[in-house]
């Protein structure tokens, strides 16, 4: 009899091991389930080394408010709805640049670029500075497509963007001329920006254009342009000097020039 009660209590153990081990697998396959879910879902590759706010909901807002912004990116600047509207005008300049970054044309491919989170910085207590990369693999050669910058400010429930332009320019001075406003560090000749004010308006009159507010921020070359507006590194521009980019929103128009205050080229009339 005690023979008897000691198989059937060890068959009983037995199979509580085995149903333990079984509930084991299962719930571990549904955690990675979950988690490669997670993975597959998320636009941003988010690395190990970076450090995400430590209250999980901030994180986790921010994170969601982001994957929104990029899903919206190509889209009409105006209707992304996690653009910051008060800034709405200089980040139209920064997303135009950020359009398409996935895509590449040698690699017939619309996603071979993937966006890494690459840098989060906390600036006060509702502002972060987001750097975003796209990184495609070539083979084993890793190709980096471009580096942006963002600002994100706690709105309520979510998180809205925009281009670090005006933080990057917080020095510089301003000038109002006419209806137009003009940001320009020490030294720049105003006479350059009168002189191109005044022929903008003068082909607007010839063209029977009604003139409309311009912002014209004057750096010394593209590479100063873009990295004003946000852009970091775009593979696109790797051998431009000097050129300039612009939106408009709104009737109001944005310049962000790499020419007038060079010194390298003059300003010509002609080129307007």
């Amino acid at each position: 009899m005690s023979h008897v009660l000691c198989q059937y209590s060890n068959n009983y153990r037995h199979n509580i091991d085995m149903k333990s081990t079984i509930l084991s697998l299962i719930f571990t396959t549904l955690l990675i389930s979950f988690f490669n879910l997670n993975a597959t879902e998320m636009r941003i590759v988010i690395p190990e080394f970076i450090r995400l706010p430590q209250d999980s909901i901030v994180a986790n807002k921010l994170l969601k408010s982001l994957e929104s912004f990029l899903e919206q990116k190509d889209a009409p600047n105006g209707s992304n709805t996690l653009v910051n509207q008060d800034y709405l005008l200089e980040t139209s300049v920064l997303l135009d640049e950020i359009k398409g970054l996935e895509r590449s044309t040698k690699h017939n491919s619309m996603n071979f670029y993937n966006c890494y989170l690459s840098s989060l910085v906390r600036l006060n207590h509702n502002q972060y500075i987001i750097q975003l990369s796209y990184l495609g693999l070539d083979d084993t050669n890793p190709s980096l497509r471009a580096t942006i910058s963002l600002i994100a400010t706690e709105s309520g429930d979510f998180y809205l963007f925009s281009s670090p332009l005006e933080f990057n320019t917080s020095t510089w001075q301003k000038e109002q001329i006419k209806n137009n406003t003009l940001y320009y560090k020490p030294n720049f000749d105003l006479e350059i920006a009168n002189s191109y004010f005044k022929y903008i308006s003068k082909y607007d009159k010839i063209l029977g254009i009604t003139e409309k507010p311009i912002i014209l921020y004057c750096a010394n070359n593209f590479n100063e342009v873009l990295k004003l507006i946000g852009v970091d590194y775009k593979s696109d521009y790797s051998s431009v000097s000097y050129n300039t980019t612009m939106a408009m929103e709104r009737d109001t128009s944005i310049i962000v020039d790499g020419l007038l205050a060079s010194g390298v080229i003059k300003f010509d009339p002609h080129d307007l």
